[in-house]
């Protein structure tokens, strides 16, 4: 009998011989997988802006929709500067654009997204710098310069049918729910995104 108590004093010991450890490595473990994941808190800045972009075809009404082919400050796509990929959230620059496939529907606005880890106020600068456009202006945009009558022109609004001129270009801060317009077209024709 007094070996049967023994035995069952010597497994209660092995027990929590390997018990201990056990728990000890479930908790460090815990607090790893606790320190590596991301917080939960809310993001400061986060909203969508719809940006359309069009190029008129000659002296016609007609104009060519300009988008992207590629993603746009995400993890393999096009991401030209780096000046503020430590504000981005979730491995994309604070300014960016999804697959154009889904971003750019047919002939309409590309969705373009605003997701900072920090307060800051990104520009429609900021957005064609990460395209690889660092210069947004009346004489040149998407690497396409003025000549003769033929100039850029930037409208704002909060849809395209409300949107007014604005002459910020790469300096316009952008702002929840703007639907931004940018036109290359013969300004002695009534095309412009302003003559709407």
């Amino acid at each position: 009998m007094a070996r049967s108590r023994d035995d069952k004093k010597r497994k209660e010991r092995s027990r929590l011989i390997i018990a201990i450890p056990l728990v000890a490595l479930v908790i460090v473990a815990g607090v790893y997988i606790v320190s590596i994941l991301p917080a939960t808190s809310s993001v400061p800045v986060n909203f969508n802006d719809e940006l359309l972009i069009e190029v008129q075809q000659g002296n016609s009404s007609n104009f060519l929709i300009v988008a992207p082919n590629r993603t746009i400050g995400e993890p393999g796509g096009l991401w030209a500067t780096h000046q503020y990929d430590s504000y981005g959230v979730a491995g994309y620059y604070p300014v960016y654009m999804d697959n154009p496939y889904y971003a750019c529907p047919a002939k309409h606005a590309c969705t373009i997204g605003v997701k900072s880890s920090v307060l800051h106020q990104y520009t429609l600068g900021d957005f064609m710098a990460v395209w690889g456009y660092p210069i947004v202006s009346r004489n040149e945009t998407l690497g396409r310069t003025s000549s003769g009558t033929y100039a850029w022109e930037l409208c704002v609004g909060a849809t395209a049918s409300t949107a007014v001129i604005n002459y910020q270009w790469g300096a316009m801060a952008l702002q929840p729910k703007m639907a931004i317009t940018l036109t290359f077209y013969n300004t002695s024709t009534p095309y412009g995104c302003a003559a709407s």
